[in-house]
Formats: C-alpha cells, structure tokens, sequence
C-alpha cells in the first residue's frame, strides 16, 4: 500500500503505511527489515541511509532489479553519478526476461538528464515510450521526451505534446504525473515569456503537491515561481513570496 500510494504521488499517505510497516517487521527476515527501512528513508529523502539499506539488500540478492533500480534512483537522487552509472550498467547486463526495459530506458533518460545530455535523454525517452504498457507510463515516457525537446530549445514540439497531456481541472486532487505536465507546462510559458501565467501554474503546483505530501515537488515549484517574479522584474516580491512560505 505504501508503495501504490507513493507511485500515485500520495506521499503523506505512502509514509503512514510504511510507519505502519516498518512497526509489523519485527518478525520478518533481516532482508525484509532493510527493504522497509530504505524504503521509510527514501519517503523522508534520507539518501544516504536509503542506499546504505539498498546496498546491504542488494548483496544479499543481487539479481533482485527492483532493489538495484531503488538504489539507482537513491545514488541519482544523492548525484553520486558514478555510483548510479555503475549501478545502471549491472542492471543493463541482467537477462531480458528479468528486466522491466521500460524501467530501464527511464532510467537511462534521467541519468542523461543528470548529465545534461538532453539529445540521449530524448533518445532514451524515445525508447522508453515504445516499452510502455500502461497510461502512466505512456505519460511518463512523453513527459521525459518533451522536457529535452524544451531544452534543446524545441519549444513548437514541447506545444504539440502539451496539446496532447491531461490538464490540472479546477476542484480535482491531481495525481503525481499531472502536476508533472503542469510543471512542463508552467516552464513552457515562462520561456515563452508569459510570467503570470507561468507564475500562477508554479504556485498552484505548489499548493497541490504540498497536500499530496510532496514536499520536494512543492518547494521546487515555489522557487520557480519565485524565479518567475524576478524575471518579470519583481525582485522584491519573488523575496516576500519565498520568505512567506517557508517561514
């Protein structure tokens, strides 16, 4: 549960459950007890205790690919880039029936991101795109491919694929992948210069990632429209709206 919770982007929810979880192991084999441990580290964002826990699992059982994509994704959420290289190529190396390609290819596209190569990270987005086999998924992979579209400065691809996203409908609770198309969507008219419309999606994104308990996501999207007020020529502003969220 705790796991479904945090795909959907409930991360409040997902850390009850995994509370929940962690209480009810007691009983359960060491490796079980350090799967939960990573996983409460990583919805805390405790990187180094999540690949600690990971890292331990994973030699107890290295042909586990979803203990070696969580540590993937701790060593890449850390930015200890060649530990996540590493990691990645291991996966890369496991037989195909094992493998989920399109896990694969996402994390291909993210690690190019990382490195700021956006020409792999749509190639790798591309890929993943032709692996998916669910709406999310689908979403995911477009999402990916147009983020590198955008900045390898390809702004009418980016309009094409937005036409073709959900959109965040006044009244609803969002789910995760569509506060993801609002922060595209949202940069996408900030480098076209329309700054309140930018500004407007950024806090609103803020707003419903903070209910969903996604704390990272609300912080980032309150620093972009932040972003927005200075350059729309409001520095003074941009600096009241920061302070008055975080204090």
């Amino acid at each position: 549960l705790a796991d479904s919770f945090a795909q959907a982007g409930a991360i409040a929810r997902a850390q009850q459950w995994i509370v929940a979880a962690e209480h009810a192991a007691t009983a359960l084999p060491r490796a079980e007890q350090l799967r939960i441990a990573a996983y409460k580290a990583r919805l805390e964002y405790r990187w180094d205790d999540a690949i600690a826990h990971l890292t331990a699992v994973h030699q107890l059982d290295p042909g586990d690919t979803d203990v070696a994509f969580r540590l993937f994704d701790a060593q890449l959420a850390s930015a200890r880039l060649g530990d996540a290289t590493a990691t990645l190529q291991a996966l890369a190396a496991q037989p195909a029936p094992t493998l989920d390609a399109w896990r694969l290819a996402m994390a291909q596209a993210r690690l190019a991101t990382a490195r700021g190569d956006h020409s792999t990270r749509k190639e790798a987005a591309i890929a993943a795109l032709e692996q998916a086999r669910t709406p999310s998924h689908r979403l995911q992979s477009r999402l990916e491919q147009a983020w590198a579209w955008l900045l390898l400065g390809h702004s009418d691809e980016v309009e094409t694929m937005l036409s073709q996203m959900p959109k965040l409908a006044d009244g609803t609770t969002p789910d995760i992948d569509t506060l993801r198309v609002e922060q595209l969507r949202a940069t996408w008219l900030r480098e076209a210069g329309n700054y309140p419309g930018a500004q407007a999606r950024f806090e609103q994104i803020a707003t419903q990632a903070q209910a969903l308990g996604q704390a990272e996501l609300a912080a980032r999207a309150q620093r972009e429209a932040a972003y927005v007020q200075i350059q729309a020529g409001q520095p003074g502003q941009a600096v009241a709206t920061l302070q008055e969220r975080f204090d």
